[in-house]
């Protein structure tokens, strides 16, 4: 007879537990599919495992501030007892430690759990001491903001603002970042200055209605506004991709901080920072503003390798037996949800890892200690097997350190906005799962998520393909943002004046005339230069945002054939023309046709 294990699942939702967003079922579903493949022992996938999964009911945890995680691991107890030694749960980083912490396994007694994270990246749960028996599928923040730190150092920027909210992972972020780039650098600046970087709460940034500050300033305003007069250049943001979002469109909005001689980089990049989510998502809740504002953006996240022989042999599996429909209740074309046609959600692999790694520990127990295929099993013997352990997983090759944190590499992902005919010249990236994949399909162009790089969490070693580098404004790494703001001319030219006067002043203290009539020259002189500078500057001003409207290809030419204009009978609005329209993002592709083009304008 073959051997059952236990193994408990809080699945992670968002809002109710009775409607999921999509993304978050398919995480969950993700560890019933993995343990319905490893029961069964003919399908060709992972055969050889000499034991079946039995998965408790399903119980829901929040991702947000831990209320859930403990209340749904109790209710596991309180039915499975002594049985429960091993959960895929505490997802969040705020969940696990709400459900693992020391003083909550004293009070709950045993059996102490091991909780198997797929998302939780914060760095307290590395100390086995005040949180035992814990293992993550994402490495922690020790390893990530390293490679955060890394990309910094290599656009030699010493000089960067720092946003984070004050959620656990928030701040504990925003700490290992600051200390990996003074490990470089240790004459960094971070700004605002004097601060160490501006926290602020997720849900005042994420609130609905925005809340507003005395000057009826929303928080990403305020944000804003702190960073133009602390004069920053390169900004770096940690938080939720909803509130990054907000800051990335309120900065093309307002055209702060936004545009060429600026570079923005994220810590938590996913389709979310470019969907509204109070629109319902999909491509009708595209966020526009956050689109252009997201323009150059740099982020990096945990590489998952999808093209591995074994992730290819999962997703075809996983195809066969899931439909979008599913995560809406129709299951008539799959039993699992899944959200995306191409390729399994942001953490999806993750959680099938999960059930990997609690599959290869109890092989490694039982085949050192045959008694040990007696279940239940010892959640402390169980927690030991994972550490150090070594396994091909769905995300890539899985290596846990001695606090069964994972230790691994890195995608550096690049932000870039297609318009007109580059969106068809760039190839149909549409069933592309390769890294380099289209996130976001608008309704006039498309942004990508590019591959540009990677990070070695194990070697500290970073790769960037400088031809891929794109910044805001079109730049490639031959015009790298400075981190240093340039000064206007008015600046440079507001004390020469001082030099004349000291010199009469100096030359003779008695010839009051000619130091008044000196002074009366110069302060003449200064006012003419005064003026002359600031029209200058003006005219700098003006340079610039022609360049920026250029460069970023706000204003394409679009066309259509004459003999189609002409059969239309009546002018249409361009909403319902746009699948005839053809748009023309440069001059290069406007002189490079051969036919005559009607230009008419209102």
């Amino acid at each position: 007879m073959v051997q059952q294990h236990l193994l408990g699942v809080q699945c992670l939702v968002s809002g109710h537990e009775t409607n999921p967003e999509a993304s978050s079922r398919e995480s969950c579903d993700q560890v019933a599919f993995m343990v319905s493949l490893l029961n069964n022992k003919t399908d060709g996938f992972l055969d050889e495992m000499g034991f079946d999964i039995e998965l408790t009911e399903e119980v829901y945890e929040d991702c947000l501030y831990g209320a859930g995680s403990l209340p749904a691991y109790e209710s596991l107890r309180d039915v499975h007892g002594q049985n429960i030694t091993a959960v895929v749960g505490g997802a969040c980083s705020n969940e696990l430690l709400a459900v693992s912490n020391a003083t909550i396994r004293d009070r709950l007694g045993p059996p102490r759990s091991v909780f198997i994270s797929p998302m939780s990246t914060a760095s307290s749960p590395s100390n086995d001491t005040a949180f035992p028996n814990v293992a993550r599928l994402n490495s922690p923040a020790g390893f990530s903001e390293a490679a955060s730190a890394a990309l910094c150092v290599h656009f030699g920027w010493k000089r960067v603002a720092l946003l984070h909210d004050d959620t656990l992972w928030g701040t504990e972020a925003a700490a290992a970042f600051k200390a990996a780039l003074r490990a470089h650098e240790p004459a960094t600046d971070i700004l605002p200055v004097g601060t160490g970087g501006r926290s602020f709460g997720r849900s005042e940034c994420t609130s609905e209605p925005p809340m507003r500050d005395d000057r009826n300033r929303t928080l990403p305003q305020q944000l804003l506004d702190e960073l133009q007069a602390a004069r920053a250049q390169i900004v770096y943001v940690i938080t939720s991709p909803d509130c990054t979002r907000r800051i990335l469109g309120e900065s093309y909005r307002s055209n702060k901080l936004h545009g060429a001689g600026y570079a923005w980089m994220s810590a938590w990049v996913s389709d979310a920072i470019f969907l509204d989510s109070s629109s319902g998502g999909g491509t009708e809740g595209v966020d526009l503003d956050a689109v252009r504002g997201a323009e150059g953006l740099l982020a990096t996240k945990q590489a998952v390798n999808v093209t591995s022989p074994l992730h290819t042999a999962y997703w075809e599996r996983w195809v066969l037996s899931s439909s979008p429909g599913a995560c809406v209740g129709d299951f008539s074309e799959g039993s699992y949800c899944r959200s995306s046609q191409n390729s399994l959600a942001s953490y999806s692999s993750f959680f099938a890892d999960a059930v990997l790694l609690y599959a290869y520990a109890i092989e490694q127990l039982t085949t050192s200690a045959p008694s040990s295929s007696v279940a239940p099993l010892e959640p402390d013997a169980l927690y030991e097997a994972m550490r150090h352990i070594t396994f091909e997983g769905i995300s890539g090759a899985v290596t846990l350190d001695g606090a069964a944190d994972r230790v691994g590499k890195f995608d550096i992902l690049n932000a870039k906005l297609l318009f007109g005919f580059e969106r068809f010249s760039s190839g149909d990236r549409s069933g592309d799962r390769s890294g380099r994949r289209l996130d976001v399909e608008l309704p006039a162009g498309d942004i990508s998520l590019d591959l540009i790089g990677s990070y070695d969490a194990v070697t500290g070693v970073m790769s960037i393909d400088a031809q891929a580098v794109l910044f805001p404004g079109r730049l490639g790494m031959a015009d790298v943002p400075s981190d240093t703001p340039v000064m206007a001319p008015s600046t440079r030219f507001a004390a020469w004046w001082a030099v004349p006067l000291l010199i009469a002043i100096g030359a003779s203290l008695f010839l009051v005339l000619a130091v008044l009539a000196l002074r009366h020259v110069t302060r003449r002189a200064y006012r003419i230069w005064s003026v002359a500078a600031e029209a200058e500057l003006a005219k700098d001003r003006q340079t610039l945002l022609a360049l920026k409207a250029a460069n970023s290809l706000e204003f394409p030419m679009a066309v259509m054939p004459a003999n189609a204009f002409r059969q239309m009978g009546k002018l249409h609005t361009h909403e319902t023309m746009r699948k005839q329209l053809v748009f023309l993002d440069t001059i290069d592709e406007l002189a490079g046709k051969e036919f005559p083009i009607l230009f008419l304008s209102q």
